[in-house]
């Protein structure tokens, strides 16, 4: 038989003793387990007043997963969900810990039921098929003069071959040339036109953006090009209201746009429109180039920076002017007056300047922060953010998977957390610092700003747009200041002046600020190695990233260090990624495929044909430059209708684009992808032909000995609204 025994009686007794069946030794070492759970318990009830910050993650994480779904829900679903936890969260009112348990779920119901009510109200036909040439009548809803051509948005009354219930609410055609477009057409005449529809775009790749479901939010169900420039049909009808103010804000902004560039010529008087009326069309592809590569492109779209720069310009000079006045200053709260007045001026810049969602989301947030001083809040703080970002996932879900939500919440988070903790090392110490050190203390602020701003939505940047640029801090440096001092205050004053006539030395001074803020971008972007391609990243990678840069911001506490762990993990698996890409990219049409060599590079058949998958392709692979041709020595391998690749895997790969040389692919290579039907295909391991294209978009695929494992985009799209089966 055996004893068990404590420790204490271990010496009394003279039969065999199981020392690890010791209740004591067992609850000690239970005890020694739970520590760091309790631990975190400890924290987590400390951090009471930090729950609620986590709101938008949850509401988030509902959005993430109605697009997760590879079909779409019942449309009721995630009303009925929330309805549910809500009525369970009534009934346990009384019951905390089960409260506790039941919020984020509710929370993520909550954003699943927003995005499914924005899908409902957003839907509208889509463009199956191209379409064309077809005769299209409609009413204009916008004009972009672009550098290469016009731009229409067009809400279609009548298209050619299709019924009412087929006519997408909106298509975007583009007219090649600006000398064949009739300028004097504006937004809402009447118009006719003949072009080409074609779908709205998809991913170039699986796993890619997904432009057609950016597009299908904002209810365009085709794009194309016009064939003949669009003829006025007459001034536009009576409509709703709320049309016939959208569309008299966007005739005043093209009539904006047109007298700032007047008074500022050049690539200057482009950014000045874009800053002062969000009409970015007529800015040139260098000066985009340039902004983008030197780290500055923020700049030109207006953001949260020019939003908070706005209001802090009217803000102080109104409050400067009142205190001037002694007995306004003494007897009335100044102070508020100047917040009330500086979101006035907000609302008026956000309509101005064509209250795109993004400029949307940026006067919600300094909204917040102006209403907070009018009621004695703290202005800056994370539950602000946290509000703003609550507002913008409920009124526009879809947002969520834009780079510009992520990349200004990224930064305004990283900001306030850096706020909190080292704010009063900035601020000033009236009647102790001198001009001296306040100027010493400006110039940490900027820095301090620029670095954690370019910090946080650095992983985003090269996540979205496959690049990093480097000297990025260097130029926010120098353009910012530049920025908040001249261009900014210059084109307020010009929005004032502009009722008397006199706003022309405003634009003046503001044409000089944007001047030197291009020569900054130019050089910057011609430093050697300015612009890194960060290739494609998993999305495993970002998850982890975000998931612990917020625990590293939201948290007070020290166990906040402990989102170190996964942002570090989301790096490595960023940086190990390039192992499991592709082996070969099909083009949805297959005109270009890109292959894999025995080098572990990838070689593309044409660099003319399909340009954008091209470029996309070349920067997920981390190549600035582009792919290269495929070769054999000095002589390409390739010719228009057949194209033979020697993948690393050893496999012959044969892109055919011409029936009659279909049996000689397949007799040479092991994987055929033809851009013509391909019924009869005998060899070859793997075929896919144009009905395989049409029906399932870009192909990726990983080669091994035995297997050839394939990814579609319209796998990855599944059957959603954005994205119509295709016969």
């Amino acid at each position: 038989m055996f004893t068990i025994l404590s420790r204490r009686e271990e010496t009394q007794s003279s039969g065999p003793v199981i020392y690890g069946s010791s209740p004591g030794v067992f609850l000690q070492h239970a005890g020694a387990l739970l520590h760091p759970l309790r631990a975190i318990g400890e924290n987590f009830r400390n951090e009471r007043g930090r729950w609620a910050l986590w709101a938008p993650v949850f509401l988030g994480l509902g959005v993430g997963i109605y697009f997760s779904l590879p079909v779409e829900p019942w449309r009721w679903f995630g009303v009925v969900a929330a309805g549910g936890l809500g009525l369970l969260l009534y009934l346990f009112r009384l019951k905390p810990a089960i409260q506790l348990l039941l919020i984020p779920v509710f929370l993520s119901a909550t954003g699943f039921s927003a995005i499914q009510i924005r899908s409902l109200t957003r839907h509208a036909p889509v463009l199956a098929e191209r379409l064309g040439p077809v005769n299209i009548s409609g009413r204009l809803i916008a004009v972009e003069r672009q550098e290469a051509g016009v731009r229409y948005l067009i809400a279609p009354t009548a298209i050619e071959r299709l019924s009412p219930a087929q006519i997408p609410a909106r298509i975007r055609l583009r007219l090649s040339g600006k000398s064949r477009a009739d300028m004097t057409l504006a937004a809402g005449d009447r118009v006719w036109l003949r072009g080409v529809l074609l779908p709205p775009p998809g991913p170039v790749s699986p796993g890619g953006f997904d432009y057609g479901r950016m597009l299908w939010f904002e209810r365009i169900g085709a794009v194309g090009y016009i064939l003949s420039p669009p003829r006025k049909r007459g001034a536009a009808g009576h409509e709703d209201i709320w049309s016939e103010t959208s569309l008299r804000l966007t005739a005043f902004r093209d009539r904006l746009t047109a007298r700032v560039m007047a008074a500022i010529p050049g690539e200057s008087g482009a950014v000045a429109a874009a800053l002062m009326t969000g009409d970015r069309a007529a800015i040139s592809r260098p000066v985009n180039d340039a902004m983008k590569n030197s780290g500055l492109a923020h700049l030109l779209s207006i953001s949260g920076l020019h939003m908070g720069m706005v209001a802090g310009i009217l803000f102080f000079s109104l409050r400067a002017l009142l205190a001037m006045i002694e007995p306004v200053a003494l007897r009335y709260p100044i102070k508020k007056w100047s917040a009330g007045f500086a979101l006035a001026g907000l609302l008026l810049y956000l309509l101005i300047s064509g209250a795109s969602i993004p400029t949307q989301r940026s006067f919600l947030m300094t909204g917040l922060v102006l209403t907070a001083v009018m009621l004695d809040r703290k202005a800056i703080s994370m539950r602000s953010v946290m509000l703003a970002a609550c507002a913008l996932l409920l009124l526009t879900p879809e947002s969520l998977y834009s780079a510009s939500f992520q990349m200004s919440f990224a930064a305004v988070i990283a900001l306030v957390a850096v706020y909190e903790r080292f704010g009063a090392q900035f601020s000033y110490n009236d009647g102790e610092d001198g001009w001296f050190m306040r100027g010493l203390k400006y110039i940490g602020a900027t820095l301090c700003t620029s670095l954690v701003a370019g910090l946080a939505t650095a992983p985003f940047a090269a996540f979205h747009f496959n690049r990093y640029t480097v000297y990025g801090l260097l130029a926010n440096m120098l353009a910012v200041p530049l920025t908040g001092v001249v261009i900014m205050p210059s084109a307020v004053a010009a929005f004032l002046l502009m009722p008397f006539g006199l706003d022309h030395w405003a634009l003046w001074v503001m044409g000089i600020g944007v001047h030197w803020m291009l020569e900054i971008a130019y050089w910057v972007a011609g430093l050697p190695g300015a612009v890194i391609a960060a290739g494609q990243a998993p999305d495993a990678a970002l998850l982890l990233i975000v998931g612990g840069g917020l625990w590293l911001c939201l948290w007070e506490r020290g166990w906040r260090m402990g989102g170190l762990a996964p942002m570090v993990i989301g790096l490595c698996l960023w940086l190990a990624s390039a192992v499991f890409r592709p082996d070969i990219l099909v083009e949805g049409q297959g005109r270009v495929i890109a292959v894999r060599n025995a080098n572990g590079d990838m070689e593309v058949n044409s660099r003319r044909m399909a340009r954008h998958a091209n470029k996309e392709w070349a920067l997920q692979e981390g190549l600035m430059q582009g792919m290269p041709l495929r070769r054999e020595g000095s002589a390409r391998a390739c010719d228009p209708s057949l194209c033979l690749f020697s993948a690393r895997s050893g496999d012959r790969v044969a892109l055919v684009r011409d029936s009659i040389r279909l049996q000689e692919a397949c007799a040479r290579a092991s994987i055929v992808i033809a851009s013509v039907k391909a019924e009869s295909c005998e060899g070859p391991r793997l075929v896919l032909d144009a009905d395989d294209l049409s029906r399932n978009g870009a192909h990726a695929m990983w080669l091994t000995s035995d297997d050839v494992i394939l990814e579609t985009v319209s796998g990855e799209r599944g059957r959603r609204p954005w994205a119509p089966a295709k016969e």
